[in-house]
């Protein structure tokens, strides 16, 4: 896909010229200030620059992490990656940074450290362990390849084959990393994207499959909910308890084809569940408003073991009710397994508020 993906080159320079002819014409006649250009070298699909110091450092410190440059003077090595995906999502930063090394340059007390993105509630969720040894070869060809790297993605386009003959190809919602080398020297860092084929991009995207294979509990999460390893990835930090297990089990329920397709929750709800929360209705169709929406999606934010009880919560998005309307709401619910089977005990609703 990506290799398609990469010759919109020459018709979006077409289009934009074209565009930018008539942006000018449109400030001369109505004095209103053009838009800056989409540079996919620096940019994530909603229009971010990466290579702005400021915005850049903005967005590490919802992870919870200080500046590179910070790290780097305070005697960490090695390498942080950032993913965001096709919608300016930031998914999880994964680091592999070392103090101390060998006469040859071999780490040796190398850390392993996953990061979510905070929300500003509370602190970042991360995962954290010692880096095994493939881990750490892996890390060291990411620096070999961020080093030999141009600044600029579209730089390495250059000398590449291609004709005025060649199949274009619009490149849209395009994954984006953004990876942090530090060393002896400083910080260098490289904006790469999904559009085309690029060995540093490639090898920081496998950096996240890398890093879910080192913590157990995530391989309990289905990875047929998620669109790849980063995503299941960026799931697993939503994990919490002391029986993480038993929580993603239940997620993979909510993740699955309760968020495919609502109603279905309706069979997991036991006997006598508890129905609860300002709409007053005795069924969960009716406490959805499943018969009054065109779609429903219900969002898992946090899931966390609880003694024998999982309990979940997130928010209901309603889309598209019979005057078009979207709304939202606050759901927490309580999960318990009986006779080898989760079951819905207690769901709660908080009031539809307009989107």
């Amino acid at each position: 896909m990506r290799n398609a993906a990469r010759t919109l080159i020459g018709m979006a320079a077409a289009i934009f010229l074209l565009s930018g002819a008539s942006s000018s014409l449109a400030q001369d006649a109505n004095d209103d200030p053009i838009e800056p250009a989409f540079d996919r070298d620096c940019m994530d699909d909603y229009g971010r620059d990466l290579c702005d110091p400021e915005g850049w450092l903005g967005i590490v410190e919802t992870f919870g992490v200080e500046a590179a440059e910070d790290a780097q003077a305070n005697g960490w090595r090695g390498v942080r990656v950032f993913t965001i995906d096709g919608y300016s999502r930031d998914m999880p930063m994964v680091s592999v940074l070392y103090t101390e090394a060998s006469e040859h340059g071999i780490p040796l007390n190398p850390r392993l450290e996953v990061r979510g993105a905070g929300d500003g509630e509370g602190p970042a969720s991360s995962l954290s362990r010692e880096a095994w040894f493939g881990l750490t070869l892996k890390s060291r060809r990411i620096v070999e390849l961020a080093t030999a790297a141009p600044p600029r993605q579209s730089a390495g386009d250059d000398g590449l084959p291609g004709t005025a003959g060649d199949e274009m190809i619009i490149c849209l919602h395009a994954w984006v990393t953004v990876t942090e080398v530090l060393t002896d020297d400083g910080v260098l860092r490289r904006v790469r994207n999904a559009c085309g084929d690029d060995p540093l991009f490639d090898a920081g995207y496998e950096l996240s499959g890398q890093a879910l294979r080192g913590f157990p509990v995530c391989s309990h999460l289905d990875p047929a909910n998620y669109r790849n390893e980063s995503a299941q990835l960026d799931r697993c930090l939503v994990l919490e308890g002391d029986n993480q297990i038993a929580a993603a089990e239940v997620l993979n329920l909510l993740d699955g084809p309760i968020f495919d397709e609502a109603s279905s929750i309706a069979a997991y709800a036991a006997p006598g569940i508890q129905i609860s929360g300002t709409s007053r209705e005795k069924s969960l169709s009716g406490a959805l408003g499943l018969d009054d929406a065109r779609v429903v999606r219900i969002y898992t934010a946090s899931i966390r073991a609880v003694g024998t009880d999982v309990r979940a919560r997130g928010i209901v998005h309603r889309y598209g009710d019979e005057d078009g309307n979207d709304f939202a709401a606050d759901v927490q619910q309580v999960w318990r397994k009986t006779d080898g089977a989760w079951r819905l005990v207690e769901f709660t609703l908080g009031p539809w508020e307009p989107m």
